[in-house]
Order: structure tokens, then C-alpha cells, then sequence
């Protein structure tokens, strides 16, 4: 048998326990790597990127932004009670006169460091991630200010009516890929919208008919169509509402607005 595996007593534990300490200190740089949840690819591609339109993508980022808040401040404050906490218990192991309790309080104090570092690697991967999704919402803030020149739930409103095109059409052709129609839930989102399902149907089949040859494996041609059905049938929602006899426009006394000059 191996001797490092083996469990011995005295100056071979201590041998050991060195090892073992040498082996987490050099592993320590490549956990550090990992010490955040989703990379910046993640970010950007899964968990924003995966929105419809730009003010839903910063939607996303706040809302992700927000728990990653609530996590670092839980994890900060757990990380500052153990560091006190251990400060505290080798401040009564100085004050203590049995020996063996006084190294009972030492072994107290240790443990409850070494869990407080545990803690703040998760802590500064939050931070990391924190700083990711900070660089999104400043690239996404000056997209939406350019194109609409101002930032606030106006814009959000003005923008839904695409996002919702978007994303109808987008689910609808998976169905059609997958099943060769559009399912129920999704005729039934696109009824609310404003749509006819029968000429969505002939539309999305069209695009994958011509599409069907193409070698490729890009989305770049999908995103276009999507973005142009988006633009063009927008006004859908709209006329619906004039339809019904409600107004197409939302009102806008209610809404975080924006001061402009």
C-alpha cells in the first residue's frame, strides 16, 4: 500500500498533514478560477443574450444584479460575524487557565476561520460576476439611449410590442421544427397578440423552406428574419386593441419617466 495513504500517528501525521496542505495550496489558484457561477460567455450569451429586446436584456441584468446583491451581502456579513466570532473565542483561549480547553477554544477559533474563508470564495465570485454584468448594462444603456435617446419604462412599454413578435415567432418556429405545427399555447399567444396562426404557419414554413439548404450553421439569418417580422407586424398588439374597443397605447402617467431638458 501506499504509505501517504496510509493513516499513521505522530511525525507521520504531521508528514502527512503537510502534504495534504502543499496539495490544497497548489490547487488553490485553479479553484480561484471558478469561484463565480457562470462565465462571461454565460452571461451574455445564455442568460442575457437569450432576451428578445433590448430593454428586456436589461431587465434581465438588473434582476441578475439584484441577486447577486442579496448574496454578497448575506455572504459578507457571514464572512465578518466568523472572522469576529474566531477573534473572539482565541481572546478566551488566552484567558483560559485549562490547558485543554484553552487548545479546544484554539481549535474553535481555527475551524471557524477556515469556514470564513470558505465563504468569501463564493463572496469575491459574486463581486466578479457583479462586474460582468455591470459592462452589459452599460453597453445595453447606451444601445437603448441611442436609439430612443433616453433610458426609462416608456421605452420598456414602446419596445414590447416587438419583443412579444420576437418571441412568439421565435417559439412558434421550434414548434414547427419539432413537431411540424405551431402547438396550442403558442396559437393561443399569438391570438393574444394580434395574430392569425394559419398565416404565422405559412410564413414561418415559408422561411424554413428557403432556408432549409443553407450550409451555414449561423443564426445570423434567423435573428434578421426575426428581427424584421418584429418591426413589420408590430403594430399587430395595437390594432387588436382598436379592435376591441381598448386603447393601443398604454398610459404613461403612471410610469417612471425620465426628465429630459
Amino acid at each position: 500500500m501506499d504509505k501517504s495513504m496510509t493513516v499513521v500517528d505522530g511525525n507521520g501525521a504531521v508528514e502527512l498533514s503537510k502534504s495534504v496542505g502543499n496539495a490544497l495550496e497548489r490547487c488553490d489558484h485553479a479553484t480561484k478560477i471558478w469561484t463565480h457561477s457562470r462565465s462571461g460567455m454565460m452571461l451574455r450569451n445564455m442568460t442575457i443574450g437569450g432576451e428578445y429586446a433590448p430593454m428586456r436584456r436589461m431587465r434581465q441584468v438588473a434582476a441578475e444584479i439584484q441577486k447577486k446583491r442579496t448574496a454578497m451581502v448575506e455572504a459578507k456579513y457571514n464572512v465578518l460575524k466568523k472572522k469576529k466570532e474566531a477573534q473572539l473565542k482565541r481572546q478566551e483561549a488566552k484567558a483560559e487557565k485549562n490547558k485543554l480547553k484553552r487548545e479546544y477554544l484554539e481549535i474553535e477559533a481555527e475551524e471557524i476561520e477556515v469556514m470564513a474563508a470558505l465563504v468569501e470564495g463564493p463572496y469575491l465570485g459574486a463581486m466578479r460576476e457583479v462586474i460582468e454584468l455591470s459592462h452589459l448594462h452599460d453597453s445595453l444603456e447606451a444601445q437603448i439611449r441611442e436609439k430612443y435617446g433616453k433610458f426609462d419604462e416608456e421605452v420598456f412599454e414602446k419596445e414590447e410590442a416587438e419583443y412579444w413578435v420576437s418571441r412568439s415567432f421565435t417559439q412558434s418556429l421550434r414548434d414547427i421544427r419539432q413537431h411540424g405545427v405551431i402547438t396550442s399555447g403558442q396559437q393561443e399567444l399569438l391570438e393574444q397578440i394580434g395574430f392569425d396562426p394559419c398565416v404565422v404557419h405559412r410564413l414561418l414554413v415559408e422561411f424554413l423552406t428557403q432556408h432549409g439548404s443553407d450550409t451555414n450553421p449561423s443564426s445570423e439569418g434567423l435573428e434578421k428574419f426575426i428581427s424584421e417580422c418584429s418591426r413589420k407586424y408590430s403594430i399587430a398588439a395595437a390594432e387588436k386593441m382598436k379592435r376591441i374597443g381598448l386603447p393601443p397605447e398604454v398610459e404613461t402617467s403612471h410610469l417612471m419617466l425620465e426628465e429630459t431638458s
